[in-house]
């Protein structure tokens, strides 16, 4: 019955599902797009890449179904199958159906563990939550400077 309810709550899980098959869309079209391109090139011959094409090759529709449910080669994936001769329309249909049954576990397990999270967060006041909400934000942006700056150096000494 509580697992039923979290279909009920349609904004949140189609934005959920909308949300995640948009984006192994996206990485899927920018492998098919770019899959002569030196990041595509650099993505494949990674650790992950190298895993990812292994694993494709040996059972392609199984593994374009569940890739999202692998944890650290969701990207990856996507761009690695957008740069195989893996159809459009085929990945399509089979991430939108992946896209729905990661929506439909996800917001479950958030409809089921919500109160027991709110049991241990509930109590923060909102005055609280802002200030934290801007020390993640300016970590990820010193994160995201630190990495740039670093790749800018490294591409200027390799010319």
């Amino acid at each position: 019955m509580r697992i039923a309810a979290c279909w009920t709550s349609g904004p949140r899980f189609f934005a959920v599902a909308a949300g995640s098959f948009l984006t192994d869309q996206i990485f899927f079209l920018a492998g098919r797009r770019f899959r002569k391109s030196p990041w595509a090139c650099k993505l494949q011959a990674g650790p992950a890449g190298a895993r990812v094409l292994q694993t494709f090759h040996r059972r392609r529709d199984i593994f374009v179904f569940g890739f999202r449910f692998i944890y650290g080669l969701r990207v990856a994936s996507a761009v690695t199958i957008g740069t195989t001769g893996f159809p459009w329309g085929r990945f399509s249909v089979l991430n939108g159906l992946a896209a729905l049954l990661w929506a439909t576990v996800f917001v479950a397990l958030g409809y089921l563990c919500g109160e027991a999270i709110e049991t241990m967060f509930g109590h923060l006041r909102a005055h609280f939550h802002y200030p934290l909400a801007l020390v993640a934000v300016c970590l990820c942006a010193l994160v995201i400077a630190l990495v740039s700056g670093k790749r800018r150096r490294r591409h200027c000494c390799a010319e």
